[in-house]
């Protein structure tokens, strides 16, 4: 790689200060900017399919604007069906089991605190009689389980209210989400402009090692959040299957909170694990038995089936370091923090391999650094190459 000049380090220096004071302008506006953000991650995730629309439009309609225009509007049209179909029909079941779980919620708390009672009887007898225990357990389960439950409703009551006052009061946030789809159109429109854009404030001989740096971040990235929402979606509907069968409620409330905790890796299955059979429990303990079971599983399935063939292995980070991350993410940016955390943990990973490969005492090209560190062949890299050589020109 060549060397710096000094022209170049200073080029690079007022670089790193503009982004450092456009970083800050954004996150002094996080909130205002916050739904654009979705909409750029809702775009990244549906490019692709606007891309193949695009170049595979009848050729009547081929025009550098308007047969991109049109995919953007079918990719909208699918849009807009998935969520009808979504508030017509999930919406008022999801409502209906809802409004029952809520209404059979006391039985339920009295049963469990029965089953507890139960136990600890069960418990008690085991004991010799000539020994005293050193408190009242059966009091010690009542009095938490009382204050579980108030707690429970209390929590839930004030997570609703602060939801609600932060969606009705926030004038830029509610703004944001009707322009989104606007703002959205133009962005995929003249989506390539943006990149000929960026990459022609780079130096023509750090092109191929700008061009190789995006196909590291969008083949990390574009592997994780499509396939994390596949994923998400599959899961969510083998759980639902499943606890329709056992005769679990609310049935598609539990799928769906299994469908979103699927995107915190090896975490997000584990709490949906303890919640579905929490709620099976208090329902009845051979349910909990049965769905502990199911999404045992499931998650096998997930984990040796699914995940290698719809999310690949882009990411490839040890489980430890995975939960390490994750509760670092959630301390930054709460849950928006723990959701991104893992591929921006991957993306730097690779993108400092790459660089450490270029900047070694023994150069090596872009595409051999590209290659060790993506694991792609030759052939891989050309096909790559060739799709975005409209946007990354090297001369």
């Amino acid at each position: 790689m060549p060397a710096l000049t000094p022209s170049k380090r200073k080029r690079l220096i007022l670089i790193a200060v503009v982004s450092i004071v456009l970083i800050w302008v954004l996150y002094s506006a996080r909130r205002a900017v916050f739904p654009f953000i979705v909409g750029l991650l809702l775009g990244y995730i549906i490019l692709p399919l606007v891309n193949f629309l695009d170049r595979n439009m009848v050729v009547a309609l081929r025009s550098p604007k308007l047969s991109r225009a049109i995919a953007i509007v079918i990719v909208y049209l699918i849009a807009i069906l998935i969520i009808s179909v979504i508030v017509a029909f999930l919406i008022p079941l999801l409502s209906d089991q809802l409004q029952n779980f809520e209404y059979r919620m006391p039985y339920l708390i009295s049963q469990a605190g029965k089953l507890l009672r139960r136990w600890l009887d069960e418990y008690q007898s085991s004991i010799p009689i000539d020994v005293e225990l050193p408190i009242d357990l059966e009091k010690v389960v009542s009095d938490n389980l009382t204050r579980l439950s108030t707690e429970l409703g209390r929590t839930v009551q004030e997570g609703v209210r602060q939801t609600i006052t932060v969606i009705t009061t926030t004038i830029s946030f509610v703004l944001g989400i009707i322009l989104i789809p606007i703002w959205l159109f133009y962005v995929l429109l003249d989506e390539y402009k943006a990149r000929r854009s960026v990459l022609g404030m780079i130096p023509r001989a750090h092109r191929p090692d700008a061009r190789n740096i995006y196909l590291i971040v969008d083949n990390v990235l574009g592997s994780y959040l499509r396939g994390q929402l596949l994923l998400g979606v599959s899961i969510g509907a083998m759980s639902m299957i499943a606890l329709v069968i056992i005769g679990v409620e609310p049935a598609l409330l539990l799928s769906i909170i299994a469908g979103l905790m699927e995107m915190l890796p090896w975490i997000g299955p584990i709490i949906a694990l303890v919640i579905a059979s929490f709620v099976a429990l208090i329902q009845a303990p051979i349910k909990a038995l049965w769905t502990v079971v199911a999404f045992l599983i499931i998650q096998q399935l997930e984990s040796n089936i699914l995940a290698p063939q719809i999310a690949g292995n882009a990411v490839r980070l040890h489980p430890a370091l995975v939960m390490f991350v994750i509760i670092i993410g959630n301390e930054i940016a709460g849950i928006w923090g723990m959701l991104l955390i893992v591929p921006l943990t991957a993306v730097l990973r690779d993108v400092i391999r790459y660089l450490l490969l270029r900047f070694a005492d023994v150069e090596v090209s872009p595409d051999e650094a590209l290659a060790q560190v993506q694991g792609w062949k030759k052939e891989e890299i050309l096909e790559l190459q060739a799709e975005i050589s409209l946007d990354f020109k090297e001369g």
